[in-house]
């Protein structure tokens, strides 16, 4: 028979509580552009983008299957400023279905690019030219464990960030380096041979 003040004793239910969490939750991308949508779960997301101005790109996002059967948790909505100014560039607005029992039927995003466009309140992120996390959506099970975490990325802007193309640079000047040091050490071979 165990004694009470035993090391196992006290420990049985803390292994007991991380037993009945899940192992590790899985984390799910979708992926705004100023023009398209793509995500690493098609299952559960359908929708797409308009080109014009401004750009819109509306998506439905479905309940992981099976159904965690706890709460879910998100942010609601997301301007998105210009990198030089106050200018609202892009926003982010996340609206949940809900049934008459308030589980989530699917949520509805709606990413929008352009120019000073109008704010849709909430917080405020701003660009930088880099793949940056807008939001998230989690869902959780009973006990309130994450199950699943959707999340929510945007790339605002075609160009890359000053920093991305120094580094670029400076990864490729030792091959550019190296490629005259071979034409010129060629050419001093073939003015001995003459």
């Amino acid at each position: 028979m165990l004694k009470t003040s035993s090391a196992f004793v006290k420990v049985l239910p803390a292994l007991a509580l991380w037993f009945l969490q899940p192992l590790a939750a899985v984390a799910n991308t979708i992926t705004f552009t100023d023009s398209s949508v793509t995500t690493d779960i098609p299952s559960r997301v359908s929708g797409g983008c308009v080109v014009g101005v401004p750009e819109v790109c509306t998506v439905q996002l479905l309940p992981p299957s099976p159904p965690p059967g706890g709460g879910t948790s998100w942010q609601q909505t997301l301007n998105i400023l210009e990198p030089t100014d106050n200018t609202i560039s892009d926003t982010l607005t996340i609206n949940g279905t809900f049934d008459t029992n308030f589980n989530v039927l699917f949520f509805t995003l709606v990413f929008t690019s352009g120019d000073n466009l109008p704010s849709v309140g909430g917080n405020i992120l701003r660009e930088d030219g880099t793949l940056q996390t807008a939001s998230s959506i989690n869902w959780f099970n009973p006990t309130g464990g994450t199950v699943v975490t959707d999340v929510i990325k945007f790339q605002s802007g075609e160009t890359p960030e000053p920093s991305t193309v120094l580094l670029i640079l400076v990864g490729f000047a030792p091959l550019g380096l190296a490629a005259i040091r071979r034409r010129l050490k060629a050419s001093r071979a073939l003015e001995s041979i003459r």
